[in-house]
């Protein structure tokens, strides 16, 4: 099973399984996404609701370690992210990472 492109709904239901079935193994969920992908995998930012209990953790590579761009980037029906990617290729210790605030 994977997404289908240009099946929002299909694509809502999968994930939909996905989060099922790691919370009935008793373990913890998060969704990764950004505005972006949202709009490319469920088709507006306002498709999919159905996982707000659940955190968000989105990319938004604009440098700065706040959530003040989340009211523009929002999506999925969540009002508040628990983390934020802000930076990518960010050399640390000689290697590059990706940069979160929470």
């Amino acid at each position: 099973c994977s997404w289908t492109q240009g099946n929002n709904e299909t694509n809502c239901q999968f994930i939909k399984k996905l989060v099922d079935e790691i919370q009935a193994r008793g373990r913890s969920v998060g969704i990764y996404a950004s505005h972006y992908m949202w709009l490319q995998i469920l088709g507006a930012v306002d498709k999919c609701n159905i996982f707000t209990t659940i955190p968000i953790w989105y990319a938004h590579y604009d440098k700065v370690q706040n959530f003040d761009d989340w009211q523009t980037n929002k999506f999925g029906g969540w009002t508040v992210p628990t983390l934020k990617q802000y930076a990518g290729d960010s050399p640390v210790c000689g290697f590059k990472v990706d940069l979160s605030y929470y």
